[in-house]
């Protein structure tokens, strides 16, 4: 649980310590994310921390749970992850283009967007 500028301040720390870097909240507020070099079998995730409280984490757990609970969107999402990630290796932003449109009819299934 992150609760004051100190906690965040000792998880940055810890997380460097075992490679991770920290890269801010890339201006999503209540979500700092990192990422690491040297670590290609990481490539599959990418690692934020937010606030116990925040709404952030509380859309990050609401996106969680409904894709838990619908195979069918969780099978949908995979594929264009996927192909997002055949088509644009090496270019993020046209990854996260890729994939928007599919993320967002997902937000609106699960309550996020209406």
């Amino acid at each position: 649980m992150i609760a004051s500028t100190s906690d965040l301040n000792k998880v940055i720390e810890k997380l460097n310590q075992i490679g991770y870097i920290h890269e801010g909240n890339l201006e999503i507020p209540d979500r700092e994310a990192f990422k690491y070099t040297g670590k290609e079998h990481l490539q599959t995730h990418h690692l934020y921390v937010c606030p116990k409280n925040s709404k952030e984490l509380q859309r990050h757990i609401t996106f969680s749970d409904y894709l838990k609970s619908h195979p069918e969107a969780i099978k949908l999402y995979s594929q264009v992850k996927k192909e997002g990630a055949r088509l644009f290796p090496d270019n993020i932003e046209k990854y996260l283009e890729y994939k928007s449109d599919c993320i967002s009819e997902l937000y609106k299934k699960c309550g996020l967007i209406k």
